[in-house]
């Protein structure tokens, strides 16, 4: 069956293109060649899908994999094909309504690919320090929960907790432990194309995945960013997020920060960032402050969920925004339940819920995860009425993270 798998997730093939006798008696020329590419077209979805699949399925197998000395093997993805009548070769170069193909097209595929080829890498080992600091913040949350954050035992907890964090961002990046990554910065600019790359873009996001990023020092990140290359910037952010995740470390919290312009101060220039990349910040900052009920990075995030961040595709990057943050939320605030630590006041789930019931209604959540609620005057959100018109709206997706993840 892994075999089985491996062949039906295989990219680099060219798939054959079937168009039947009755077909072409049918139609003429012209109308030959946009049915050949309208099932190519169908046939490239799929195909687009196929890096994804395989990243599943090789995850952490790397055995054949040198990192000392070895490039990493990422197979071609081909979006061609060949016609099953005559095995001649088909580019794919339109849509089903005869538009030409965009580069866009073809870029986030790419970035996948490069994600599942890093996939197949092993994960960076835990070391000791790091074992200790993720289970004594796990028994502080379960603590905080049973006992309402009231007892003086929990405050003696919470103390150990933020001097073992203190000890941990003192130590350095690596922690100061000897079992490190078998990943190196001389191999991650080893695997560096000469031009930025959307496959590259992908394969640092994978590392992140993995927890190795942390080999890169400040002005590596720095160097990457000076590429400009927006693709290589979004697998850099989620990554970086990734890697450090939970940490709050002050360094990554500046690199990812500078790229969310809702963390700036009112009085700072507004960055021209494309739509993708702030996205992506996003989702680096919920997770570099997972489960810490950071509450700058609340007021930033509950914020963000009714904010409009540019003119390009509107609709279509709000929507991503707003999910992209509502998710963030939800790893800030992950355990904690409805026991976030000096988060009372901000009243989250009641402005989630004026989010998606508009601003004439004001919400509350039982410890159930329940609604209830009463008409009240509430403030607007920050692109003006958001529940005033019974259209379809976005924002629901991201108070659904909130539920899922937060409040069970």
């Amino acid at each position: 069956r892994i075999l089985e798998a491996q062949r039906l997730l295989h990219c680099s093939k060219s798939p054959l293109v079937h168009i039947t006798q009755d077909e072409i008696n049918a139609s003429n020329e012209q109308q030959i060649t946009l049915l050949q590419q309208t099932k190519l077209y169908h046939i490239s979805q799929r195909t687009a899908a196929l890096t994804i699949g395989r990243g599943m399925l090789t995850l952490n197998n790397s055995s054949a994999v040198d990192v000392t000395s070895q490039r990493l093997p990422v197979p071609f993805v081909y979006f061609g094909g060949r016609l099953s009548s005559t095995n001649a070769a088909i580019n794919l170069q339109n849509y089903p309504d005869g538009s030409l193909i965009q580069i866009e097209y073809v870029q986030w595929p790419s970035f996948h690919n490069g994600t599942a080829a890093a996939l197949r890498l092993p994960k960076r080992p835990s070391t000791h320090l790091e074992r200790l600091h993720q289970y004594l913040r796990a028994f502080v949350s379960r603590s905080n929960s049973e006992a309402n954050g009231q007892s003086a035992e929990l405050s003696s907890l919470r103390s150990s907790y933020a001097s073992l964090s203190s000890s941990i961002e003192s130590s350095g990046r690596d922690f100061a432990d000897k079992d490190e990554s078998p990943i190196s910065v001389t191999w991650i600019s080893y695997n560096k194309p000469k031009r930025p790359s959307c496959q590259h873009a992908g394969f640092l996001m994978a590392l992140g995945l993995l927890g190795h990023l942390k080999v890169l020092d400040i002005p590596r990140i720095i160097e990457y960013f000076k590429e400009n290359h927006e693709f290589t910037t979004v697998g850099l952010l989620i990554g970086l997020g990734a890697s450090y995740i939970g940490t709050m470390d002050s360094n990554i919290s500046t690199a990812l920060s500078i790229h969310l312009p809702s963390v700036h101060p009112q009085t700072t220039i507004n960055l021209d960032l494309p739509s993708n990349v702030r996205i992506a910040a996003s989702i680096g900052l919920g997770l570099l402050y997972a489960t810490t009920c950071n509450r700058r990075m609340v007021e930033v995030l509950i914020q963000q969920i009714g904010q409009v961040i540019g003119t390009d595709d509107k609709h279509t990057r709000r929507e991503s925004f707003s999910l992209a943050s509502g998710i963030a939320l939800g790893f800030v605030t992950l355990s904690h339940g409805n026991h976030c630590p000096g988060l009372s006041d901000l009243q989250v789930e009641s402005q989630l819920a004026q989010y998606i019931h508009g601003s004439d209604s004001s919400y509350a959540f039982s410890n159930s995860g329940t609604f209830s609620g009463s008409t009240t005057s509430g403030s607007k959100a920050s692109e003006g009425d958001l529940g005033s018109s019974n259209k379809s709206n976005p924002l629901m997706s991201s108070m659904h993270s909130w539920n899922a993840v937060a409040l069970e």
